[in-house]
């Protein structure tokens, strides 16, 4: 399952790419789902049940989570972060909330669906698996999620990915 996840995260980094492309912006947040539907409709990358659905939530029409913070947000604009900024910025993530869902780390699934980790997307059109930690006051140390990672502060690498 694990495995078939990361290719529907791949799916969907892939139409990430393509939106960005097409429209020089990340998808807004309430519909980035919708928005996204038509450049993942034939993807080959895309596990059997469509590339919204991871199969260790099947029953979901929509197992993931775009990252809001980068709603609306000019794709130029994170690129010129940096020149490694698409790579490191968490797009789209594993999430139970449903269809057309966005937000930030507590939209994860309570429990990894992988092995003690979860899927993500990232705008530079690849996809990875990374262990899930947790801070000693039971944050997520693997996902930054701000208004402010124009200057750094979202889409690190997840701690210990390295």
């Amino acid at each position: 399952m694990k495995a078939a996840c990361l290719g529907n995260q791949r799916a969907l980094a892939t139409a990430l790419q393509l939106y960005l492309s097409d429209w020089g912006e990340f998808p807004v947040a309430h519909r980035w789902c919708d928005q996204l539907s038509p450049y993942v409709a034939e993807s080959p990358l895309a596990a059997e049940g469509g590339a919204f659905r991871c199969p260790a939530a099947a029953n979901q029409q929509c197992s993931y989570a775009l990252n809001s913070a980068l709603s609306g947000v000019k794709a130029a604009a994170v690129a010129r972060e940096n020149e490694s900024s698409m790579e490191r910025t968490v797009g789209i993530f594993e999430s139970d909330v449903g269809w057309n869902s966005a937000g930030g780390p507590g939209l994860l699934p309570d429990r990894p669906r992988h092995i003690g980790g979860d899927n993500y997307a990232f705008p530079d059109g690849h996809a990875a698996w990374f262990a899930r930690k947790r801070l000693p006051d039971g944050s997520r140390a693997n996902l930054h999620y701000s208004r402010t990672f124009m200057k750094g502060q979202l889409g690190r690498y997840p701690a210990g990915s390295g």
